[in-house]
């Protein structure tokens, strides 16, 4: 739900709560996945073999109302028990060269 939407309904029922609190607890997710990712990535490259594929996306431009471009969804796996989903904006051997290196 978008922040303003979450400040608007808090102040119906009676609490102010700002914007950059909402804010700053929305962070406290976001440091814990990196460091779920961390932890399964580490776990991928400690293995003989890491598996990688691509596929492709339909991603809404904001800058163009109706437009989309092609992005990328890359997984990483140990073929075990170990996977990991990464958005790139291209193809290119950047992002699996940063996730692998």
């Amino acid at each position: 739900m978008p922040i303003e939407r979450q400040v608007h309904n808090f102040k119906r029922y009676g609490y102010e709560i700002p914007k950059s609190t909402i804010n700053d607890l929305l962070k406290i997710p976001d440091d814990l996945t990196k460091l779920i990712v961390s932890a399964l990535r580490e776990d991928i490259l400690s293995q003989d073999i890491a598996y990688s594929d691509d596929t492709h996306i339909p991603v809404q431009d904001i800058s163009k109302k109706g437009k989309h471009h092609k992005g990328y969804i890359w997984y990483y796996s140990d073929g075990k028990s170990s996977c990991v989903f990464e958005y790139q904006k291209g193809r290119g051997r950047e992002g699996p060269y940063e996730f692998l290196k």
